[in-house]
């Protein structure tokens, strides 16, 4: 980009407050320099502009091409139509606002604006900037946050400056990096799936299967990028970008993938900033053009059973069904539900690939069958247990069962996963209720009593309910107390040590 900063401002303030704003430009690009050795470049117009004049070409430009915005923030700036018009439009325009938790808008306060009351003309675009700023005031620094401008006279404006000038250093540095990693050229890999984005009736459908797919990627069973989510460019907030932008955006993220996920439910969903046309209806016609140009390219499409939908998305519908009987690289899903989805993608990149998905070297398969209740959901020591069984290669069995089911059989109900497992592992927790612990020593009992040669490590996260282990008959199987150093460590040796005879 060919500036660091873009200095908006008033010249009516700049003219009142003695140069103030060129005083703190001055100030800002010395100590920067002083501070990290390079040249700071800021944009910052010392020309006069009529106050009818529309944002001209070469402010456009300028803000185009500028990483932070430092917007002069007074009463005069917003009723300023140029200067609302370049806030608006850097808004607009830049694409990713917050990179790592920093803001590339960081306001300066010359006076207190907050009681501003703009012209009805004015009052939108008032609106959308003070939300803006109201809504992100925690990436803000404190430089803007005093009642009456600091004279640049002052010592304390030359340490304002500093602290400010640092703050600055280090966005600059964030945003440098973030740009140029966005910037590199797209990877020419078709090793990735395209999730589309959805309407807010199935976005929780989404995150799922999204989740669902980095888990096995994390493990091993696929090596497949989830797009466009893990894209570095990926934008924040879709309405913000105009619509060529996210046309190119959606084009370069389905031509670098092997699928495409589409899923649809009776709500049209978000548009772009200048368009009439759903993002969701944007992408499939992407993924079409994408598969005319891809033979090996290939489309899934899905939608929820619903009773009542606007026409314009029956319509739409109506023509994703005519395309499954015309495109033969389109699939429809076998169902609306994550775990059906995840196992359908997963057998097309075996088919893909041509070759079963990545399994361990042994004969015996690697099965673990880990005992916890809904409670233990999210439980810090449950979700690393599950972690280290996975990392060491095995598949875990998991059968959760809930508190308000009394009615639990532990031979009955289980005797599947007994059958199929090679070893247990057993949660007991003082924060689980003494029912669902007791079920635990239940199936304890169970598979002790059985004549199959289990091993089995019961994890303790506390030494009350350690007590609840005697209750069990004796049998071999490892206590393991997960409150201790090194529990980590007696886990791995437990699975990866050879079963019993």
């Amino acid at each position: 980009m060919k500036y660091d900063i873009f200095i908006s401002y008033s010249q009516h303030d700049n003219a009142t407050h003695g140069n103030w704003i060129h005083r703190f430009h001055d100030k800002l690009v010395a100590d920067f320099r002083s501070r990290s050795g390079i040249k700071l470049i800021p944009f910052l117009d010392k020309e006069n502009i009529n106050a009818g004049d529309v944002l001209s070409g070469r402010l456009k430009n300028a803000l185009n091409e500028t990483r932070i915005l430092i917007p002069v923030l007074s009463p005069t700036y917003l009723s300023s139509p140029w200067c609302r018009q370049e806030f608006l439009h850097f808004m607009d325009q830049a694409g990713e606002l917050i990179v790592d938790d920093k803001c590339r808008i960081v306001p300066v306060q010359l006076m207190p604006y907050d009681h501003f009351e703009p012209e009805e003309s004015a009052a939108r675009e008032v609106e959308r900037i003070t939300g803006f700023l109201n809504d992100n005031s925690i990436f803000y620094a404190d430089f803007y946050k005093d009642p009456l401008p600091i004279r640049p006279d002052e010592n304390e404006f030359g340490e304002k400056i500093a602290q400010f000038s640092k703050d600055i250093f280090e966005l600059h540095k964030t945003i440098r990096e973030a740009l140029e990693e966005a910037n590199k050229p797209a990877d020419t890999s078709e090793d990735a799936i395209f999730i589309g984005y959805t309407a807010s009736g199935s976005k929780n459908l989404r995150d799922g299967l999204i989740r669902e797919l980095q888990h096995q990627r994390k493990y091993g069973k696929i090596n497949y990028r989830i797009l466009p989510d893990e894209a570095p460019d990926a934008p924040e907030d879709l309405k913000t970008m105009p619509t060529d932008q996210l046309e190119d955006f959606l084009r370069r993220q389905l031509s670098a993938s092997a699928f495409s996920v589409h899923l649809f439910d009776d709500l049209e969903g978000v548009k772009s900033a200048d368009s009439r046309e759903p993002v969701v209806h944007l992408q499939y016609r992407l993924a079409k053009e994408t598969a005319a140009a891809k033979p090996g390219f290939r489309l899934f499409t899905a939608q929820s059973d619903t009773d009542e939908c606007p026409a314009s998305q029956e319509q739409f519908l109506r023509g994703v069904a005519d395309d499954a009987r015309q495109i033969p690289q389109l699939e429809t899903l076998p169902a609306f539900e994550v775990k059906a989805i995840k196992d359908f993608l997963l057998e097309k990149i075996k088919l893909r690939e041509e070759k079963p998905i990545p399994a361990t070297s042994n004969e015996t398969p690697r099965r673990v069958f880990f005992i916890h209740d809904h409670r233990d959901k999210g439980d810090p020591i449950c979700t690393r247990i599950d972690d280290l069984i996975y990392e060491q290669q095995h598949d875990v069995y998991v059968p959760v069962f809930r508190e308000d089911d009394p009615h639990v059989d532990p031979d009955f109900s289980f005797r599947d996963f007994w059958l199929v497992c090679n070893k247990a592992v057993v949660l007991l927790r003082s924060a689980t209720t003494a029912w669902c612990n007791a079920i635990k020593v239940e199936l304890i009992k169970t598979a002790t009593e059985k004549q199959s040669p289990y091993a089995m490590a019961i994890c303790v996260t506390d030494p009350e309910v350690a007590k609840r282990i005697r209750e069990v008959r004796s049998h071999e199987f490892q206590v393991i107390d997960c409150t201790k150093q090194g529990y980590e460590q007696q886990l791995i040796q437990f699975l990866n040590a050879p079963r019993h005879a």
